[in-house]
């Protein structure tokens, strides 16, 4: 019998939150300039990956004066074939599911809440705004699509128990492979979460600074920071975080490009 080839689309929504305290700390002297964070948060607001709202800590229900929600979509199109085959040993009939992948999206945002105090141009210079900024980086950080990416294309055969081939539909196809995204997709969730969990607790909520934190940022999602957390699909992933690629993939805050630099005649350019 041959084969059945088909196309199919479809996504997924996970989220996160991270609830923060507003305590002042001091800041480390290695931090991009604030030219560079404004023009940074500027763009990520432009590309809808940031979102920064001002509300009224008078009003419920929150309890905590910073709030971030981290979300990431997966969207992804997929051919795929199936067959049937007999498991000698449980004398049932086993129906393999092969996605082929064409396409996986991984559209990230994260919306940041503030006290109304804080509304103004230069909010991000608050203390408060500085840690919720570290939650952003993790949800921003440029190996999570990569991650999540790497991960999904990695689902290449699903077994499911059937009597026939009868049972086969688009809809029956989409709901496995649907669900084997979706198991993937929490793992990925679950450690975002213990990250995020992980800098609350080191800083206190955001009244003390993370020691380390160019070390810590440039670590996440490589082999110590996944095995750290236990993330379940690690053996999936070695070929992927062990690539220059992967690891060349850190985040940063570049400078904005009308910075002044010094010219050859020890003159600032214009």
């Amino acid at each position: 019998m041959q084969p059945d080839c088909r196309r199919l689309i479809a996504g997924f929504l996970f989220a996160a939150v991270s609830l923060c305290l507003s305590s002042p700390r001091p800041t480390p002297a290695d931090e991009p300039s604030q030219a560079a964070v404004a023009a940074w948060i500027k763009a990520q607001i432009k590309d809808e990956r940031l979102k920064v709202e001002f509300y009224d800590p008078a009003k419920p229900p929150r309890r905590f004066p910073g709030w971030t929600d981290f979300e990431f979509r997966v969207i992804y199109e997929y051919n795929y074939r199936f067959a049937m085959h007999t498991k000698k040993k449980q004398k049932i009939g086993v129906i393999e599911i092969k996605p082929k992948f064409t396409r996986v999206d991984v559209p990230v945002t994260n919306r940041t809440l503030l006290p109304n105090s804080l509304a103004g141009e230069t909010w991000y210079q608050a203390p408060l705004a500085k840690h919720e900024l570290e939650h952003i980086r993790v949800g921003l950080h440029p190996r999570l699509v990569l991650l999540t990416r790497h991960l999904v294309e990695k689902i290449e055969v699903i077994e499911v128990p059937a009597e026939s081939l009868s049972e086969v539909t688009r809809e029956w196809v989409a709901k496995h492979v649907d669900e084997a995204v979706a198991i993937r997709k929490d793992a990925i969730q679950a450690f975002v979460t213990r990250i995020n969990a992980k800098i609350d607790s080191v800083t206190r909520h955001g009244a003390t600074p993370y020691p380390d934190w160019d070390l810590f940022l440039d670590g996440l999602y490589l082999k110590e920071n996944l095995d750290e957390f236990k993330f379940p699909y690690l053996s999936e992933v070695l070929d992927l975080i062990e690539s220059p690629d992967y690891k060349k993939a850190r985040f940063a805050i570049p400078e904005p490009d009308d910075r002044e630099r010094p010219s050859k005649s020890g003159k600032s350019t214009e």
